[in-house]
């Protein structure tokens, strides 16, 4: 059976402490708490990992967007006027978030403290007019 997304783009679930590559056991019916894309990087699946142990479900950011680029009027738009209002340093950090780094990985690379960048992803997320870190990282990696 062929992937959903290409061969390039298999998809491998994470669901509490298992994890399948292509599709679950048939028997297997709840939802996946985690979709990456084969060829992430290993700090991706491990945020991945980490963010499902947490309780929270992951897309990554790759997928997202293949999802979403056949999707009309889902991708999220923009004009000049919208990125100008994002500073520089916000810019940099949904570039680095686009990229799939955590908020810790993106705090040591430009030397912040993670509240700090937890402070610049809020404004932005607001300045932008999205509600999570999956759009955010969409509209990063369309237009910045």
């Amino acid at each position: 059976m062929k992937p959903p997304f290409g061969k390039e783009e298999e998809v491998a679930k994470v669901s509490g402490p298992e994890v399948f590559c292509g599709r679950a056991p048939a028997h297997y019916t709840r939802p996946p708490a985690g979709l990456f894309a084969r060829d992430e990087t290993p700090q991706t699946l491990g945020v991945a990992i980490r963010q499902v142990a947490r309780g929270q479900e992951y897309l990554s950011p790759s997928l997202a967007i293949a999802l979403l680029e056949g999707q009309a009027g889902l991708l999220p738009t923009s004009d000049n006027a919208t990125l100008k209002a994002l500073t520089e340093r916000e810019r940099e950090v949904l570039a680095l978030l686009s990229h799939g780094l955590s908020n810790k990985e993106i705090a040591a690379r430009l030397y912040l403290s993670v509240r700090t960048v937890e402070g610049h992803l809020a404004s932005a997320y607001t300045k932008l007019d999205v509600h999570s870190r999956t759009e955010a990282a969409i509209f990063a990696a369309q237009f910045l």
